[in-house]
């Protein structure tokens, strides 16, 4: 068996007007090992946030950071996204702005084959 280093991309959401909010992003994300439905108890098969989407997206964007400036205690806050259950959450943050997520995936798109040439080569 073995694992080959993680390929990470920190996209900063300045465009959007949230300049420091970063979502961390893998380049060569391993296939979703528990893709198959059998393999999950039913009530998380009947989730929202289980579904397949959330799950791609939880695959691809590991964190968001959120600078101090943004926060109840002033701290930089880094959200972890390992699976749909966390993506979804975050997503339906009231004070998240859901469009991040989608923005961030339209720029994976566009951008990640030649992230993923510069990030091999370091």
């Amino acid at each position: 068996m073995f694992k080959l280093p993680e390929l990470v991309w920190e996209l900063d959401c300045e465009p959007l007007g949230y300049p420091g909010l970063t979502v961390t992003m893998v380049l060569n994300p391993p296939i979703d090992a528990d893709d198959a439905s059998a393999s999950r108890d039913a009530s998380a098969r009947d989730a929202e946030w289980d579904g397949p989407f959330y799950r791609q997206l939880a695959r691809i964007m590991k964190a968001v950071t959120i600078p101090g400036e943004w926060t109840d205690d002033g701290q930089e806050l880094t959200v972890a996204l390992g699976d749909g259950r966390a993506v979804w959450d975050l997503e339906h943050d009231r004070g998240f702005d859901p469009q991040v997520l989608q923005w961030a995936l339209r720029q994976y798109a566009a951008q990640r084959n030649e992230r993923l040439q510069a990030e091999s080569k370091n």
